[in-house]
C-alpha cells in the first residue's frame, strides 16, 4: 500500500487494487481483520474504500468529534 497522509495521527492509503482505506498505524493485522469482518458481516464493505483524500479526511474527522463528544458527556 502507498502512503498518501498522515491526517490526525490515521493514515490514508491507496491500496494496490487502487482504493483509497483509512488505517490505524497502531493496529495490528488483526485489528484490521476484524474491522474488514465486522463490515463484511453487515454488508457495509463499502465503508471501507473512500473515492479519495478528502472523503477519508472528513469521516476520520467525524470520528474523532464523536468520540471528543462522547468523552466529553461521558
Amino acid at each position: 500500500m502507498e502512503l498518501l497522509e498522515q491526517y490526525r495521527g490515521i493514515e490514508i492509503l491507496r491500496t494496490t487494487a487502487g482504493h483509497v482505506v483509512v488505517v490505524d498505524p497502531q493496529g495490528s493485522p488483526q485489528d484490521r481483520f476484524a474491522m474488514v469482518e465486522i463490515l463484511a458481516s453487515n454488508g457495509l464493505m463499502d465503508a471501507l474504500f473512500f473515492p479519495g483524500i478528502e472523503p477519508a479526511r472528513d469521516v476520520i474527522d467525524s470520528v474523532i468529534e464523536k468520540r471528543l463528544e462522547r468523552d466529553w458527556r461521558g
